[in-house]
């Protein structure tokens, strides 16, 4: 998920975390954090410089767009999921946010307790079901395609669903071509 973290009227710092550290971030920082939809972050004018898009030097394959970009920061792969090892996160929490200002204490442990108490495990489990689906770029990669579908052209789509062995139509519309083949990439 995206927060924005103010520090008054013209600076805003734009950040990629775990729900969960939410609250960590208004302790340390100590001012309100808001948790910002991907379509508002790819709306945002300040911080964000958009950089058209160029072929790289050695590849033909063009980056993916910024929508894109956030989807894959924000993507966690079920086997690297923190809610699988909650003492190894409550760790990494302690070293990233460290000991807090008024006590002598690490800031997690201010918000949640010690690790014994479950707080902080029942914060992970909380926010288990927000996980979102594997991005289309993601998907698209892993498939060895180098772009998402919905930046495939119609011929391009076409390719990919004879490769797979997926039937379709010539009447069929580019998005019921990405639609078809975003169905048979892997998950």
């Amino acid at each position: 998920m995206f927060a924005i973290i103010g520090r008054g009227m013209t600076d805003k710092t734009a950040v990629c975390v775990f729900p969960w550290e939410l609250a960590i971030l208004q302790l340390v920082h100590q001012q309100e954090v808001v948790e910002v939809p991907i379509d508002d972050m790819c709306k945002m004018k300040d911080g964000v410089v958009k950089i058209e898009k160029q072929k790289q030097k050695h590849s033909k394959v063009l980056p993916p767009d910024l929508r894109s970009q956030y989807e894959i920061m924000a993507y966690v792969d079920p086997e690297e999921d923190p809610a699988n090892d909650p003492t190894g996160e409550y760790e990494r929490m302690v070293n990233k946010f460290g000991m807090d200002k008024e006590l002598p204490i690490p800031c997690v442990a201010r918000v949640y307790g010690e690790f014994t108490s479950g707080a902080f495990t029942a914060a992970l489990k909380e926010h288990a079901h927000d996980r979102q689906p594997k991005p289309a770029h993601l998907k698209a990669t892993d498939e060895g395609l180098g772009k998402a579908p919905d930046q495939m052209s119609v011929k391009e789509l076409r390719d990919a669903l004879t490769e797979r062995e997926v039937p379709w139509k010539v009447t069929q519309t580019k998005a019921q071509l990405i639609e078809k083949l975003e169905g048979v990439l892997v998950t």
